[in-house]
């Protein structure tokens, strides 16, 4: 499902917007070198930004549309970045009598928040990495 929203919020922006928005954005050199950055690695970028557990959804999607990101690119890395958010999603559901347990013990069930505390790690990290401006070696 989210496949097909990507699909349509790329469409609808790209329409309405017609690369304004990113016009307006290249009159800003920090911007510009950013935006630069993400697109080097584009693919991975979106990855670990899909992969967060905290930025939602419908926003990243829009902001990919205005910056210009490939398409292509942006439904493979949301599907490779949705994954092991799904998969944590299905295995928390099927322990609904376990969160149970966590609320009212708040002390057990580690591994849950564990998991999730690593999504963000790794999805924070990802992201820095890629918006950081890389240091060109003489």
């Amino acid at each position: 499902m989210n496949m097909v929203a990507i699909f349509l919020v790329n469409s609808i922006t790209k329409r309405i917007d017609g690369d304004k928005f990113r016009g307006y954005l290249s009159d800003n050199k920090n911007v510009t070198s950013i935006l630069e950055n993400i697109r080097k690695e584009e693919l991975k970028f979106i990855f670990f930004t899909k992969l967060s557990p905290i930025l939602p959804f419908a926003l990243t999607n829009f902001v990919f549309a205005l910056s210009g990101a490939k398409l292509k690119n942006i439904l493979l890395g949301g599907f490779l970045g949705m994954i092991p958010r799904t998969l944590l999603a299905v295995w928390t559901g099927s322990q609904a009598k376990e969160i149970r347990k966590l609320l009212e013990n708040p002390n057990e069930g580690n591994v849950q928040k564990i998991l999730i505390i690593v999504l963000i790690i790794v999805s924070v990290g990802g992201v820095m990495y890629y918006l950081l401006p890389k240091k060109t070696q003489i």
